[in-house]
């Protein structure tokens, strides 16, 4: 089977079909996956039932993996497992509950998260969405005088307080400096200069 591409929308996004991700891919196969991928920012592929190994797998062809901070769980350090289900008691989410509000993935860090990707599990019927934004197009669409105006700034980006160490006063507040940084407002992507 060929592989196929279908936007998904306007903004961005595309549906990859006609490849199996869960198989070694050869390398000009993933190089159609990578052009895609930097030119709709979103890809998706449908009915791909990936294992944790495969999944690492497919995940490290984009470049070197990152490492998470899970407190206990099964998954392989490369995985950071999310669980976006409110409990109806009022009771507060496990640890690994995240993505339940507007973010961006790792921005905290030095050098922030350049890629995610998501396996989903179980999805719900309805809700459960997971949203995305095209920040090429937010940028292109200001004014000359607002680019001039953003492009000196920079933006402070801080690990969400529930995930610091609050052990101890002196270990919240080593925390937060270990997980708050600044990144320019304006960057240019490596490989396609936008």
């Amino acid at each position: 089977m060929k592989l196929k591409l279908r936007k998904l929308s306007y903004p961005l996004g595309a549906e990859i079909s006609g490849v199996d991700i869960t198989k070694p891919l050869a390398a000009e196969t993933f190089k159609k996956i990578h052009r895609a991928f930097l030119e709709h920012c979103i890809l998706l592929f449908r009915g791909q039932t990936l294992s944790r190994e495969q999944f690492i797998a497919f995940s490290g062809r984009f470049g070197e993996l990152g490492v998470s901070r899970g407190k206990g769980l099964p998954d392989p350090p490369e995985i950071s497992r999310l669980i976006n289900k409110p409990r109806t008691d009022g009771s507060p989410p496990d640890d690994h509950y995240a993505g339940s509000d507007w973010h961006s993935d790792g921005s905290f860090k030095v050098s922030p998260t350049s890629i995610s990707l998501l396996r989903a599990l179980e999805v719900p019927e309805v809700g459960g969405d997971t949203q995305f934004a095209n920040l090429y197009l937010a940028y292109e669409t200001l004014s000359e005088g607002m680019k001039k105006l953003i492009a000196g700034m920079e933006g402070v980006h801080m690990q969400e307080e529930k995930l610091l160490d609050h052990s101890s006063p002196e270990r919240l507040e080593a925390s937060r400096q270990t997980r708050t940084t600044a990144h320019t407002l304006v960057k240019v992507h490596a490989e396609t200069g936008r």
